[in-house]
């Protein structure tokens, strides 16, 4: 069985990779990857996330190509709980050791209706991706971002990136099915080497940072720490499952150092939630949970 979802996977590849080639709409919708720091030999959990696509759109399948520095993260495993894709799709992923890449699909199921397409929803939790910082790991960012190569056999080539099948509205031009090539941000791990040196200037971080918002799971508030190396420009937004911007918690300049704000959950209902960090440092993204 596992080698019939192996081959079933890279077929499916193939051909979503063709009709991207051949038929595809650009720059509908973003997939991004998610950022956060570690020290050597922790596992990182790196959301995949969809937001932007038309609500009236309904995703069929997808299929992503990630690839990231193998020198520095060890892969571990890929992680569908809590994502879009209905319990009785096919979800599957393949680890090209030795190009330091994992493609990420998920489809109709294989003994289902063909004919029957199934409706996920088009924006939120594609899928999580597992990581080990390697011991030998350098300080700094190490980068995970899309494959992009032109991949032939025999006459047919195709081109590895991140595609998405959605249904379009009936009657549309290009068909009932149509791909469409998302734009695409890059993630990655911040790996930081304790010196085990003071240097006495412990109100200003070395680093730009997201923390995980305590407490979590959470009702109905929460607080979301974040530090700022040198002054700058913030957004500091939380979403929902579907990628709706619902709330804003910051937005303007700040002062370096760290900072916290509360996020108040009373008016939304249990569920999960993301709240995502921008400046120009760099971009982080991650997960909370709301029970009632």
């Amino acid at each position: 069985m596992i080698q019939k979802i192996t081959l079933f996977l890279l077929v499916f590849c193939l051909a979503l990779g063709f009709m991207a080639v051949s038929s595809a709409r650009a720059n509908i919708g973003l997939v991004s990857v998610d950022s956060t720091d570690a020290q050597l030999g922790e596992q990182v959990a790196i959301p995949i996330v969809l937001s932007g696509l038309d609500l009236a759109d309904t995703m069929y399948a997808y299929s992503l190509f990630i690839k990231f520095d193998d020198a520095s993260l060890d892969f571990d495993s890929v992680s569908f709980i809590g994502a879009l894709a209905r319990e009785d799709a096919t979800k599957a992923f393949y680890y090209f050791q030795n190009e330091a890449k994992v493609s990420i699909v998920t489809f109709p199921a294989l003994d289902s209706n063909i004919s029957v397409l199934p409706i996920f929803p088009s924006n939120g939790l594609l899928a999580t991706m597992y990581f080990h910082v390697s011991p030998l790991a350098g300080a700094g960012y190490h980068k995970i971002d899309s494959s992009f190569n032109q991949v032939c056999f025999a006459d047919t080539c195709y081109t590895e990136q991140c595609t998405i099948a959605i249904q379009g509205a009936p009657g549309s031009p290009e068909g009932y099915l149509e791909t469409v090539l998302p734009d695409f941000e890059s993630g990655g791990v911040y790996v930081k080497i304790p010196t085990g040196i003071n240097d006495g200037n412990s109100n200003v971080p070395d680093e730009f940072s997201l923390n995980q918002n305590y407490p979590n799971p959470f009702n109905p508030s929460t607080v979301i720490e974040f530090s700022l190396p040198t002054a700058d420009n913030v957004k500091l937004n939380v979403y929902n499952i579907l990628g709706q911007e619902i709330e804003v918690l910051a937005s303007g300049p700040m002062t370096a150092g760290r900072h916290e704000v509360t996020f108040n959950g009373d008016r939304f209902p249990s569920g999960i939630y993301f709240y995502r960090l921008r400046s120009t440092s760099g971009t982080e993204t991650r997960k909370m949970i709301l029970t009632k």
